[in-house]
């Protein structure tokens, strides 16, 4: 994504996305925590929030109140179709462990 030409933002953007999804998928939720904190837009605050959501899913009510606001932000922008995935994916992580702990409540 750095050796993008300045027209092509959007496939920029969707190159970095795709390499911090990757970077969460294998657990490197600091890395990918230090790298985005200084970058802005809804798809890194959503990125941000994905990534503080798997690193501590004790954080999801808080998490998940936030997500709206970026949804909002993301309708906006550059790639307002990474931002809602990126969404739902916190939505669905932050449900996942509900269910998990509801299910481990059950059975004992």
């Amino acid at each position: 994504a750095q050796n993008a030409q300045p027209g092509d933002q959007a496939l920029a953007l969707e190159c970095d996305i795709l390499m911090y999804r990757a970077y969460l998928a294998e657990g490197k939720f600091s890395l990918v925590i230090g790298e985005i904190e200084s970058r802005h837009g809804p798809e890194f605050k959503a990125l941000n929030l994905l990534a503080k959501l798997l690193q501590n899913p004790s954080n999801k009510e808080a998490i998940c109140s936030e997500v709206g606001n970026v949804l909002n932000e993301g309708a906006a922008s550059v790639c307002p179709e990474q931002v809602a995935l990126l969404c739902a994916n916190i939505y669905l992580s932050a449900e996942k462990e509900k269910v998990f702990d509801e299910l481990s409540a059950a059975l004992g």
